[in-house]
């Protein structure tokens, strides 16, 4: 686009910071609003970095061209803008302009313009669109940037000075919305200093009427210089030793520590047996405890219990059918047979074992040994 006439009465408000080291996060943020916001009003906000051997300069300037947003035009520019973030209610802050047929400065093209956008200019002295190529309209954020509404702007340069973050909120109770995140590059280094600051623009292009604008709270973190402060050891430093240096002049005799030796440990001999079964009487007994339900055995010498039970396996023999099923221990006092249509259980020692199954429901008379008749089943070990 063709710069525009100037308007006489344009104002433009910069506000510089001292310089900041980028080794760590450099912040600044500031509230504005507007009072009253006559039609076809404009306004310009551009939030930059500037490397400290930079001029500032006036902090109110009038007449200015205001399309640059103070930053990146010849007349009330930034001298060595690091890049410029703009929130432009025109979308003139991404285009390229030119005068006479020059070019003045790069940009996207005046069809591709976004109103209530914000957009991102390079380092001087070029102050480059196409360095970020970044023009986008802020509606997708419901972000006015001309309206009564008071909001908070903040930018912040992170990462150890290679990512810009923008945000806004309307409310210190409310989280803060991001409306870009940037990885940047700047050909300085980073043990120079950067200069923050913001600028307001109003109008920005050619003629229009002025909004009120209310800007405070400006504030800026950051460290000045880079110093690298080592970490504090805790550990206390060891006293040098003794030096024993009798044996530097005479003959000592050298004895070297012997560690003792100790008796490895052997655990007791893991008892196991069997139940004591009726084909095995000759070398094994059976004794039962009423109040327990413990079969004793002895092997080799070593008395072994199994613990609430009487074997693994018992035999059930039908006297009619004369029919023999084998019923498997299951659990303490109970055996099952194997298609569990079978049981034989005790339920306490109170009780007497029970035997269940199809057309079966039959006692006996012992409440310590499930081996006994059971109307026409005789059960027995095996």
């Amino acid at each position: 686009m063709e710069y525009p006439t100037l308007d006489p009465n344009a104002k433009l408000f910069k506000i510089y910071e001292k310089a900041l080291s980028p080794y760590y996060d450099i912040v600044w943020s500031f509230d504005y609003y507007a009072t009253s916001i006559p039609v076809n009003s404009q306004l310009g906000i551009c939030l930059f970095l500037q490397d400290s051997t930079g001029t500032t300069q006036a902090s109110l300037l009038s007449g200015g061209n205001n399309i640059d947003l103070g930053y990146s035009g010849a007349d009330g520019g930034t001298d060595k803008g690091l890049i410029g973030v703009g929130l432009d209610t025109t979308g003139c802050f991404a285009l390229s302009l030119s005068s006479l047929g020059s070019t003045i400065r790069d940009g996207d093209l005046d069809i591709n313009r976004k109103l209530n956008s914000i957009a991102v200019r390079g380092q001087g002295p070029s102050y480059s669109w196409y360095e970020y190529s970044i023009n986008r309209s802020l509606s997708a954020f419901n972000f006015n940037i001309l309206e009564t509404r008071k909001k908070t702007i903040r930018a912040r340069l992170g990462n150890v000075g290679q990512t810009l973050y923008v945000d806004f909120r309307y409310s210190p109770t409310e989280d803060f919305v991001n409306i870009l995140t940037q990885d940047v590059t700047f050909s300085r280094s980073l043990s120079s200093k950067f200069r923050p600051g913001v600028t307001i623009s109003k109008p920005v292009s050619g003629t229009a009427p002025k909004p009120t604008i209310r800007f405070s709270n400006f504030t800026v973190e950051g460290r000045e210089v880079f110093t690298y402060v080592p970490p504090t050891s805790s550990v206390n430093i060891l006293e040098s030793p003794v030096i024993n240096d009798i044996c530097l002049v005479t003959e000592c005799e050298y004895k070297p520590y012997v560690p003792p030796v100790y008796e490895p440990y052997i655990p007791p001999p893991i008892i196991t047996a069997e139940p004591a079964t009726a084909n095995r009487q000759h070398t094994a007994q059976v004794s039962v405890s009423l109040n327990r339900g413990i079969n004793i055995g002895f092997y080799d010498g070593y008395a072994s219990f199994d613990l609430y039970n009487f074997g693994y396996s018992v035999s059930m023999f039908d006297n009619v059918t004369t029919q023999q099923t084998i019923l498997n221990r299951s659990d303490y006092f109970i055996y099952i047979s194997q298609d569990n249509s079978i049981t034989l259980s005790l339920s306490s020692f109170d009780s007497t074992w029970k035997l269940i199954g199809p057309d079966i429901n039959y006692t006996n008379n012992s409440n310590a040994l499930p081996i006994g008749t059971y109307s026409n089943y005789t059960i027995s070990y095996i």
